[in-house]
């Protein structure tokens, strides 16, 4: 029992050591709390920040240009476009004849008709006979006047035998009467011896034969003046049937057009029926009316005009490339010869924004090539080659007016101060700033 009961009470307790004295109490460290306090709250305070901050970044769109191009090495020229048409510089233009005299009987006789006509772009040569008018009534007026020629001419052959005849007798006539008079003269000194009425009757005769040689002496330079008179007036007939022999002639030989070098003919255009057609045969022409061309296609130039903004830019000799809007496939080097001094006078209504006159000459040949096609030619004014090429788009300006430019370098976007070179409207060159194949924006942040 009592052993059941230590078993459950537990083995005995050890005894009681007496009490120790008390220790002298020693100055406690200062407490350390607060520091740590302070770094718990640095730590929250960067954290919030660091949270605000990650936050406002998820705000913000990241910077990614939806246009962006390469920078390239390769030649940039800047030119100037002109407008204008394409011109022969040596060019016969084929003007209907004005033809000379009167119009006789027949109202068709100087009627101009076409009866023969070369087609439209024939290449001919020089003295090849081009187009020719009828001329019948025109012939038939020549044989008139040369048949008037040859009857005026013998008229004046028999007039002159006939005042040369005349001549003669006055001069017999004024002979004979100083014949007589001599005689009379004579039978005069005889008088002496002669009775009165002899007498009165050989003075009477010496007065009458006197009175006749000077009256054949005075007719004489009238029978002269009227014998040279005569002929004159035949002469002036002759001459004046020769002008018309050689006004019909001229006409006659006027009506036939030969070409005056080689060429292309190009023919005019009238209005018939309502609409601009060309000339063609039978069709009746009227004096002085312009109706073909040959234009020789060995030298072409165009005629342009530039603003007069422009004109300083432009020099003789600049080379150019002409595009024609007949043929877009086309292009022909050019060189510019000529630039007007004054520009080109205005219309009726006042121009405050002038032109001037300027001329290429094509260097290159095509046969499809011909006077009055409008064309366009670039003429370069500055060129520029192994050069870092960029798009104009690419290069933006700071307020201040500084170029500069969005290059991607390291997965960002750097921007860079550019020192830009040649510019036309679409690429500039750049000096420095960017190298070849970098990546640039076309777009600003």
């Amino acid at each position: 029992m009592y052993q059941q009961r230590r078993a459950l009470e537990g083995p005995p307790l050890p005894p009681l050591s007496p009490a120790p004295h008390p220790a002298t109490a020693e100055p406690e460290p200062p407490s350390r709390a607060w520091i740590g306090w302070l770094i718990v709250l640095c730590i929250a305070v960067g954290g919030w920040l660091l949270h605000r901050r990650m936050e406002e970044q998820a705000r913000i769109p990241v910077f990614s240009p939806s246009r962006t191009a390469r920078a390239r090495i390769g030649t940039l020229e800047r030119s100037l476009r002109v407008t204008g048409t394409t011109a022969a510089t040596r060019s016969s233009f084929l003007i209907a004849p004005k033809l000379q005299g009167t119009r006789g009987r027949e109202s068709t006789e100087l009627t101009l008709t076409l009866v023969k006509l070369s087609p439209a772009g024939a290449k001919v040569k020089k003295g090849d006979i081009i187009a020719e008018f009828d001329k019948q009534f025109m012939l038939l007026r020549v044989d008139d006047y040369r048949s008037n020629v040859l009857q005026w001419e013998q008229n004046l052959v028999r007039l002159r035998a006939n005042l040369d005849l005349r001549r003669v007798q006055q001069q017999l006539k004024v002979k004979r009467a100083k014949a007589q008079m001599d005689k009379a003269a004579l039978d005069l000194k005889t008088t002496p011896v002669r009775s009165a009425i002899q007498a009165a009757r050989f003075r009477m005769n010496f007065e009458e034969a006197k009175a006749q040689y000077e009256q054949y002496l005075k007719e004489t330079p009238d029978v002269v003046a009227s014998e040279v008179a005569s002929n004159r007036r035949y002469e002036l007939e002759l001459e004046e049937a020769q002008r018309g022999l050689k006004k019909s002639q001229k006409n006659a030989d006027d009506m036939t057009y030969r070409s005056p070098h080689d060429g292309v003919l190009v023919l005019m255009k009238n209005y018939r029926n309502g609409n601009f057609v060309e000339v063609q045969e039978g069709e009746t022409v009227g004096p002085g009316q312009t109706f073909a061309e040959v234009t020789d296609t060995s030298s072409i130039v165009m005629q342009a005009a530039m603003n007069q903004v422009d004109a300083e830019l432009v020099k003789n000799g600049a080379s150019a490339t002409v595009n024609f809007d007949a043929f877009p496939d086309l292009q022909l080097p050019a060189r510019v010869v000529s630039i007007g001094a004054v520009t080109s006078p205005s219309g009726q209504r006042p121009q405050y924004v002038r032109a001037v006159p300027i001329q290429l000459e094509l260097e290159a040949r095509d046969d499809r090539i011909i006077p009055n096609l409008t064309a366009s030619a670039d003429i370069l004014l500055e060129r520029e080659e192994h050069a870092v090429i960029v798009p104009l788009e690419c290069v933006f300006r700071d307020r201040d007016g500084t170029p500069y430019a969005l290059v991607q370098a390291g997965g960002e976007w750097q921007k860079r101060d550019l020192e830009l070179g040649t510019a036309n409207h679409v690429e500039v060159t750049i000096q420095s700033g960017i190298k070849d194949g970098e990546l640039i924006a076309a777009e600003q942040k």
